[in-house]
């Protein structure tokens, strides 16, 4: 019934926007149904980068790297290494633990919404990297995030406070790496692995859950105002254990350092540069790494895995200890994937396995010369060095890398 002075509206075609007669079923413009739900309108383009027009079109073929969107050109044209070549076995499961939580799993989603450029380098105070900002390093990472498969690459921040530590912090969107300023006196594959772990833990989508551990360690407690607001604070350090999410923090936390793990190992293919990393992160202190019988030290890491040392690792420490990480990346190299995967990067981008190492006659007269195994480069050396020992470590001058130099 319709009621006194009541007149119906105007129809409007959902499919071409024209008026058409109230009451009308069909549009007499394009003759589509009245009663059609309306069409959404189009979502408009993304605008296209200025700097390559989206997807390194516009870049010279020899350039990797876009500084403005930070697209990064795939290693090859079919390249494509898929997270489950380098992703540890139980990553997976813990994390899954992790999102069974919910406060956490709202709180990570909250926190994943405020962090920015603008809260981390307030938080670790922090420089951040370009070509012309420690180039060397950020050539590395370049190559690490090419390697790894990252469409993009992450913003990278070296920073005094950390030291001789490297962390991957962001959001479900964007990933961060802050390199300890330790770290950037590496050089060649020791600096590939680094990076190459940090590009792992970006790749397999662990920025935020990094970012949560920082938080409820109390790392950023006093720089990150995210910190103290309402659902967040159940994080808070003091009240981790009676919240029961302690545990499945640690846990996680140790399953994904061996993903990255692995991840550093595919990108610079050398167990030796990781074994060095290793060894230098645990001295803290670069000099003493040349004074270091390497197989004495594999001897007593070896003898420190027994049942106690796991249990105290189970109940204790969100990093797994030194004996099994050296054990699992050892067990990874030797494996069908990896050697499958490593003859594929080193295809694509020219690098092989190790160099054997560099030997001299023992009646060389006159300065030695050898090729450094990390540049390269042309490098003399003084016979009076092998003066009663048959082999010697050598710093190269250009690269700083360390060469063993074997005589006969």
């Amino acid at each position: 019934m319709r009621l006194p002075g009541f007149f119906p509206l105007a129809a409007t075609c959902p499919v071409c926007d024209s008026h058409a007669k109230p009451g009308a079923k069909f549009c007499m413009s394009c003759g589509g149904s009245l009663d059609a739900p309306p069409v959404p309108p189009e979502s408009p383009a993304p605008p296209k980068c200025g700097g390559c027009g989206g997807e390194g079109q516009s870049l010279p073929v020899e350039q990797a790297y876009c500084p403005e969107c930070r697209w990064l050109r795939p290693l090859g044209p079919d390249y494509h290494l898929p997270v489950g070549s380098f992703m540890w076995k139980y990553d997976a499961d813990a994390m899954k633990a992790l999102q069974s939580l919910g406060p956490l799993t709202a709180a990570a989603h909250s926190i994943s919404r405020k962090i920015g450029r603008p809260w981390l380098e307030a938080a670790v105070n922090g420089v951040r990297l370009s070509e012309r900002q420690l180039p060397h390093v950020f050539k590395t990472a370049v190559r690490a995030a090419r390697i790894i498969g990252l469409s993009t690459l992450p913003e990278i921040y070296v920073s005094g406070d950390q030291g001789w530590d490297a962390m991957t912090l962001g959001s479900e969107k964007r990933s961060f790496v802050v390199l300890g300023s330790m770290l950037t006196r590496f050089r060649g594959p020791e600096l590939l692995f680094v990076l190459g772990r940090e590009m792992g833990h970006c790749r397999a989508d662990h920025a935020l859950w990094r970012t949560i551990i920082q938080l409820a360690s109390g790392n950023f407690e006093k720089k990150a105002s995210v910190f103290n607001e309402g659902l967040l604070q159940f994080l808070h350090p003091s009240r981790l254990v009676t919240g029961a999410i302690d545990a499945p923090l640690m846990a996680w936390s140790r399953q994904s350092t061996i993903t990255a793990d692995r991840a550093g190992l595919l990108v610079c293919g050398k167990v030796d540069a990781a074994r060095r990393f290793f060894l230098a992160s645990t001295l803290r202190l670069l000099p003493l790494l040349n004074e270091i019988d390497m197989p004495v030290w594999l001897e007593q890491e070896q003898e420190a895995e027994d049942m106690t040392s796991q249990l105290s690792e189970w109940t204790s420490a969100h990093v797994p200890y030194l004996s099994r990480r050296l054990r699992i990346i050892r067990e990874f190299s030797t494996s069908d994937g990896f050697r499958n995967w490593r003859e594929a990067i080193e295809s694509l981008t020219g690098s092989g396995p190790d160099p054997s190492p560099p030997t001299v006659p023992r009646a060389a007269a006159g300065p030695m010369r050898f090729a450094c195994a990390a540049c390269g480069g042309a490098i003399k050396i003084d016979p009076v060095l092998f003066a009663g020992r048959t082999s010697a470590n050598i710093r190269c001058p250009l690269c700083k890398g360390i060469s063993k130099i074997t005589i006969p």
